[in-house]
């Protein structure tokens, strides 16, 4: 997102520059230089430590001179765009409002996941200080993902409508678009010969409920699996799944690929399954299907039901259903109409992508979102 962001504003001749940590991974040695270019975007690092006892950052990060630095972009005029949430540079950001400058938050989780955050005090203690900031600070605004997002935020929390917006992920459709027949007959070779070929794309955690699409795999008597990700625990389970339903010839582990490779191989597939039990704020996969124009069943978790339109571009299940999920793989797979409507849906979330989910369109949200605080603080500091 970050990437992407600065890429786009940088497009349209707007200044930016990426600030982090100079931590190469949360365990690990820091960079020497506190200065970077990455693909012609300025990146400035932090000299950072892991203090355990900060217990509003999940990382417990202490970023070292980021207050003052703030400040004093702040005092410029400047915008912050702040997406690790909750953390010790949001926290660094609300002091900073009261020199000048403006703060767009884009937190990166689900409703549930926000949910169980504030069921303790630390979380309670974060988020109201944040809504407090925004009813004070008219430039310090929201981005969510979701409408169902927006909703929980204003209703539940009590963030002022009007700071705030839904703007989703996006993809660069050249992305897809550009992948040669080479590319495509060789991501092909993922699947044996004459099978219909399906797709999980996502990391192997319990979260990704990949266990329940093997279990509805295992109902239907179509269809090889391809999992691309990188184990993150549920690896081992899943393989013991595979020996008790007698799927070894109907599914295959790949070790995550080149991006070149995972773009071919969501243009390959027949059909790309989600079948996330929570944590999807989003669901970027499945706009990443769609966008290669294939047919997307995803679970009715998070954010994935308001990327989806049931029966048009995609199919629903309840989430955690193996029934649910085996009879709407049943529907595209087995049925006589199985081709048609998978065709019809590819087609058809492809034009949703074109229509909201690329990232030339979510830069022009940004972009008007940012215009909207910035003019907020000026209005503040005139007044």
């Amino acid at each position: 997102v970050v990437e992407a962001l600065a890429h786009g504003l940088r497009a349209r001749d707007h200044s930016v520059e990426i600030w982090c940590t100079d931590l190469k991974s949360f365990d690990g040695a820091g960079h020497e230089s506190m200065s970077a270019v990455f693909e012609e975007v300025p990146v400035r690092r932090f000299r950072t430590r892991r203090w355990r006892p900060w217990l509003f950052d999940p990382h417990h990060l202490m970023w070292q001179g980021l207050g003052r630095a703030l400040a004093e972009e702040a005092r410029k005029g400047s915008l912050f765009h702040l997406h690790s949430f909750p953390s010790s540079h949001v926290w660094a950001a609300l002091g900073a409002l009261k020199h000048g400058g403006a703060a767009v938050v884009t937190p990166h989780h689900d409703i549930a996941s926000l949910k169980r955050y504030l069921t303790l005090w630390r979380g309670r203690h974060f988020v109201g200080r944040l809504s407090r900031a925004a009813r004070r600070y008219p430039q310090l605004r929201l981005a969510v993902h979701t409408r169902a997002s927006k909703h929980y935020w204003t209703e539940t929390i009590g963030w002022p409508a009007e700071q705030i917006r839904v703007i989703p992920n996006g993809v660069y459709l050249s992305e897809f678009d550009s992948v040669s027949a080479e590319e495509l007959e060789a991501a092909g070779k993922l699947w044996p010969k004459h099978e219909l070929r399906l797709l999980f794309v996502g990391r192997l955690a319990r979260s990704k409920g990949v266990d329940i699409l093997l279990r509805s795999l295992a109902k239907t008597r179509k269809g090889f699996l391809v999992i691309i990700g990188p184990d993150e625990g549920a690896k081992p389970e899943l393989q013991k799944l595979v020996k008790e339903h007698s799927l070894e010839n109907r599914i295959r582990f790949e070790p995550p690929p080149s991006r070149r490779m995972v773009c071919a191989a969501f243009r390959a597939c027949d059909l790309f399954v989600l079948p996330s039990r929570y944590g999807e704020n989003f669901g970027i996969a499945a706009i990443e299907a769609m966008a290669a124009a294939a047919p997307v069943i995803v679970s009715s978790s998070g954010g994935l039901p308001s990327l989806v339109k049931n029966g048009e571009n995609g199919f629903i299940f309840e989430s955690e259903s193996v029934d649910s999920l085996s009879s709407a793989l049943y529907q595209l797979s087995s049925t006589g109409q199985a081709e048609r409507m998978r065709r019809a849906f590819g087609q058809a979330g492809r034009r949703v992508v074109e229509s909201a989910y690329t990232w030339e369109r979510v830069t022009e949200e940004y972009v008007s979102l940012f215009d909207a605080a910035l003019r907020a603080a000026q209005s503040r500091k005139d007044t």
